[in-house]
């Protein structure tokens, strides 16, 4: 056995592997797409769903991102394969032998890269309807909050701006739920905006009783708030005098 045909048997393991994992990450990605998690998040008032879970969100998004990845790699491993098959096949035409068997490997690559392609088109058509929907959201100004406040410290910044505990944020300033990028984009918000003012809007129960960590939305319970925010040098740390925490 040459070294390429050694090569290829590893990354066919590895092609077998990751078929695998993608397999089962798209059980559990049609779990929470039997629950409509790919569908709208807001109902027709623009408030997220009554029946959304936010950790149950977080938790999809996740294993999207798990499963793009293993896409990526699957198609890297692919053109890989694709290569070191060109090279045993150069083998195999300068040696003479074997044939029968590289005949029997294109055609397993064949009906594969048809099962790819069928799957590329479905995820392309996925994608597509998938902006679409992210095209009708944002114009109907959808109030999805990307973070939550857990801690509001007295005096400050976000204190004297009218910050509560447990609010939920729906933007700030340019930042909102489809570009925070796990909040990066909000701190350099903050640093590019020290001493000028920022709007804010977030969701806030119109009730007494707060929880602090479990999140279950029902649209009766919470009002949009619009608040302005400066951070600022203060006696404290930082420059906001609060935490924010993804939902």
């Amino acid at each position: 056995m040459t070294s390429t045909q050694v090569k290829l048997q590893q990354l066919d393991l590895q092609r077998k592997d990751i078929e695998t994992q993608i397999s089962a990450l798209n059980k559990e990605i049609k779990y929470y797409e039997d629950k409509n998690y790919n569908k709208s998040l807001v109902d027709e008032e623009g408030f997220p769903r009554a029946d959304l879970d936010f950790g149950e969100l977080s938790t999809y998004k996740n294993l999207k991102r798990k499963f793009n990845e293993l896409n990526n790699d699957y198609k890297g491993l692919m053109v890989e394969i694709e290569k070191s098959l060109g090279d045993l096949h150069e083998e195999y035409r300068e040696s003479g032998q074997a044939q029968r068997d590289l005949e029997e490997y294109e055609k397993n690559m064949e009906i594969m890269k048809k099962t790819e392609a069928a799957e590329k088109a479905k995820k392309e058509y996925d994608e597509d309807m998938k902006d679409e929907n992210l095209n009708a959201e944002i114009k109907k100004n959808i109030l999805i909050p990307f973070a939550y406040i857990n801690e509001v410290v007295d005096q400050s910044p976000a204190f004297q701006a009218g910050v509560k505990l447990n609010d939920l944020i729906v933007s700030f300033g340019p930042v909102n739920h489809y570009n925070h990028k796990e909040l990066q984009f909000l701190i350099e918000t903050v640093k590019s905006n020290v001493n000028k003012e920022i709007p804010v809007q977030v969701l806030r129960k119109n009730n007494k009783i707060q929880q602090s960590e479990q999140f279950y939305y029902k649209n009766e319970n919470y009002e949009l708030v619009n608040l302005t925010l400066t951070p600022r040098t203060w006696s404290g740390q930082g420059v906001l005098g609060c935490r924010f925490k993804l939902v």
